[in-house]
């Protein structure tokens, strides 16, 4: 993963001579990297299997996840990690993904994801989607200068300033990870109702999933380790209820993908194990990659969460890939894929991705791309003293520094001031314009403190 890598060889194609040839002239070496950006664009539109339908595009994404998650228990070889980062990498996608036609739909998650499989393995189609995302994470932490491109022959080499930077960015990777919802279950471990439910699909006891949804939407109401970010006042500017309804829908969708993956996994396990018949590997797949008409998975989620299925919708709405516009509309990006996919008749999820992309984080980042005039009036002006306050939380219990909140500053104040006792560092954070003042009257605010560094 980007981070606990120190470097990386590209290698230029060599069929774009004309292109190779530009960049061999250039001695900016970040140019050749965009140059050569381009030419992997141009290639990645042209694969042969992003011609596919959106749902066959899709549900095969959704089941490279989960083999990459899971495949180990089935038997598979699989490297530890494959499926943790391909999700962080699918965001990546999401342009490439806005450019798929809804239709056909596809009579089958297997139909879908078989046409996926079969031009994935033509030509290393998934190879080469795959390592375009990974392309496509590195490259921007070039332009910022995180990373250095140099010239290496005919490739370019790219690598972390020193190994300091390198270090500091496993680290806040290491940190950032801590914060996506994993399961503590042990692998492999079935529960005897599962496994009932697996020899009976597509009938499904539907009474005890209710049950099932019931228990655990309690757990991840009041369990869920998550940053309390945003007011009440700000989820009703998002979503149009309050913090409790945003609570009870979002526990609701996490159980019921809980439900929808035990079932996924209990079928593989019993097919791989021949404890299953190798027709029953179809209603793994629709479990897998889960495709629900609309009234039904509104009105599923609606009862289970004491909500109305308007409401439910609401809140999907800022998770959602939505199909029914052209281009279809969607408010993911920078590490965010929305989880959920709307067509005209129904919804298709991959229930490990709800299980990952529900934090309420991503509906913050969401709703400032949906409506950024609201987000910038309301949202943002209690967001910004929440994380502030947050982070001066978090200091002042991991180490002995000096922290100090809301400091008056001419024009204005210093927002959250963090010293260092043992060598004498001062750190600014400032969340508003006066940043830009803040940086001319530098010293006069460290002589202040009594502070130089």
């Amino acid at each position: 993963m980007l981070g606990t890598q120190t470097e990386w060889l590209l290698q230029i194609p060599n069929e774009r001579s004309c292109v190779e040839s530009s960049l061999q002239r250039q001695t900016n070496m970040l140019d050749d990297l965009i140059a050569l950006e381009s030419v992997a664009d141009e290639a990645i539109e042209r694969l042969a299997l992003l011609q596919l339908p959106a749902r066959a595009v899709l549900a095969g994404l959704h089941y490279v996840y989960f083999l990459g998650r899971y495949g180990k228990q089935f038997g598979g070889d699989v490297v530890d990690g494959q499926g943790e980062a391909i999700l962080t990498r699918l965001s990546h996608a999401l342009p490439l993904l806005q450019s798929l036609s809804p239709e056909p739909y596809g009579a089958s998650a297997n139909d879908a994801i078989g046409a996926f499989q079969e031009e994935a393995a033509k030509d290393e189609g998934l190879a080469k989607l795959l390592t375009y995302m990974h392309f496509s994470e590195i490259v921007p932490e070039a332009r910022r200068g995180r990373i250095i491109v140099e010239r290496d022959g005919d490739n370019l080499r790219l690598r972390h300033p020193d190994d300091v930077f390198a270090i500091a960015e496993a680290r806040d990777i290491t940190l950032s990870e801590l914060a996506v919802p994993f399961s503590l279950q042990e692998n492999g471990q079935i529960e005897p109702a599962f496994s009932a439910i697996a020899t009976q699909a597509p009938e499904i006891d539907w009474l005890f999933a209710a049950k099932f949804i019931a228990i655990n939407a309690h757990k991840y109401r009041h369990s869920l380790a998550e940053a309390d970010l945003v007011t009440e006042v700000s989820i009703n500017h998002m979503f149009g209820f309050g913090r409790n309804r945003f609570l009870f829908i979002r526990s609701a969708l996490l159980a019921f993908a809980e439900f929808c993956e035990k079932l996924a996994v209990t079928i593989h396990l019993g097919v791989f194990a021949g404890k299953l018949p190798e027709g029953q590997m179809g209603e793994g797949l629709e479990w897998a990659s889960v495709n629900l008409r609309a009234d039904f998975f509104l009105g599923l989620i609606a009862a289970a969460s004491e909500s109305t299925p308007d409401e439910v919708e609401r809140f999907l709405e800022l998770y959602t890939i939505d199909y029914r516009t052209k281009p279809p509309t969607h408010w993911g990006g920078d590490g965010f894929f929305p989880p959920f996919a709307r067509f005209e008749e129904g919804y298709l999820f991959s229930p490990g991705l709800v299980l990952a992309f529900l934090q309420v984080r991503n509906a913050i980042y969401a709703f400032a791309k949906k409506d950024k005039t609201t987000f910038d009036n309301y949202v943002s002006h209690e967001l910004e003293p929440v994380l502030l306050h947050q982070a001066g939380e978090l200091l002042r219990r991991g180490g002995e520094w000096v922290v100090i909140e809301d400091i008056p500053f001419p024009g204005g104040q210093i927002d959250l001031l963090i010293g260092a006792p043992q060598d004498g560092g001062v750190l600014l954070v400032q969340a508003k314009e006066i940043a830009l003042r803040l940086h001319q009257q530098y010293a006069t605010v460290l002589t202040g403190a009594g502070r130089h560094r």
